[in-house]
């Protein structure tokens, strides 16, 4: 078994042999790069190890350049994840779903109340009138 360089290895275009190598473009300095794959969705765990790399302190401009996403969007999840952890670290973490369920069964309740009343009114509204007494 002999063996092989980098140079002398065969890249596969197999995926199920293996990692298929990304497309190199030369840069200014005449080295090459591999372009980044573009990625069609940025999940929640994506977005959440950019942004670890970005409180690590590499700059945003070499992120954003690696990973083909523009600065702003890249100072955005930073702003986001910051505003998350100050909440975080300062208590303010309440889930404002149940309140808000709540709030709305009260509500729902309200309504009914008021459906059922109202069915009862047009009840009493919608029954003949005795004889002898006028319509108002």
């Amino acid at each position: 078994m002999s063996k092989e360089t980098d140079r002398e290895k065969p890249i596969s275009m197999n995926p199920d042999e293996g990692a298929v190598s990304s497309p190199e473009t030369p840069t200014s300095s005449g080295t090459a790069h591999a372009q980044p794959e573009p990625v069609k969705r940025w999940t929640g765990q994506r977005k959440y190890e950019v942004v670890k790399r970005l409180l690590r302190g590499e700059s945003i401009e070499l992120v954003s350049r690696e990973l083909g996403v523009p600065p702003y969007k890249l100072e955005q999840w930073l702003r986001e994840a910051e505003t998350a952890m100050e909440k975080v670290l300062k208590g303010q973490t309440k889930d404002k779903t149940i309140e808000t369920v709540r709030e709305l069964h009260r509500h729902i309740g309200e309504l009914t109340v008021k459906n059922e009343l109202l069915e009862e009114i047009v009840k009493v509204c919608s029954r003949p009138l005795p004889p002898g007494r006028p319509p108002r």
